[in-house]
This record gives structure tokens, C-alpha cells and sequence, in this order.
């Protein structure tokens, strides 16, 4: 684990960002997809996009893809 994951898994307001993130979509998704919806786009972004972003994407991504089909893209990573 690079020094920048392991700073994040360890820092609980991280955990707590994510944790009430992950509350509000597990709390509004059933009602996308009983209304139909074929998909739903959550974005997260920082300064950088390198680090704390990507970090947050991948903890969502592992949290739902046990239920629904995941889809994450890292759109900055790739940025100079």
C-alpha cells in the first residue's frame, strides 16, 4: 500500500466522508431503480485527483458492487 492509501485509510475524517457518502446513495438508490433508471453518476473530485479522489471512487466502488454493477472512471489520474 503506497504511503498516500495508507495516510487515507488511516485519516478517520476520510472514513467519515465516505461513510456519510455512502449513506446518502444506499438511502436514495433503491428509488432509482425502482423509478427505472438505468444508471446513476456519483462524482467525486479534489484539488489534485490523484490521491484522495481516487481513494474515496475505489472505497464506493468495493462498498456497492456487491449489489449493483460499478463502474468507476478516473478521469484526472492521467492528467500531466
Amino acid at each position: 500500500m503506497s504511503r498516500w492509501l495508507a495516510a487515507l485509510a488511516a485519516a478517520p475524517i476520510v472514513g467519515q466522508m465516505i461513510d456519510d457518502i455512502a449513506a446518502f446513495i444506499d438511502k436514495w438508490l433503491p428509488s432509482y431503480v425502482s423509478d427505472g433508471r438505468h444508471y446513476v453518476t456519483v462524482a467525486i473530485g479534489c484539488t489534485g485527483g490523484r490521491h484522495r479522489s481516487p481513494y474515496v471512487v475505489e472505497q464506493f466502488g468495493a462498498a456497492f458492487a456487491a449489489r449493483e454493477h460499478v463502474l468507476a472512471r478516473h478521469r484526472g489520474i492521467a492528467r500531466p
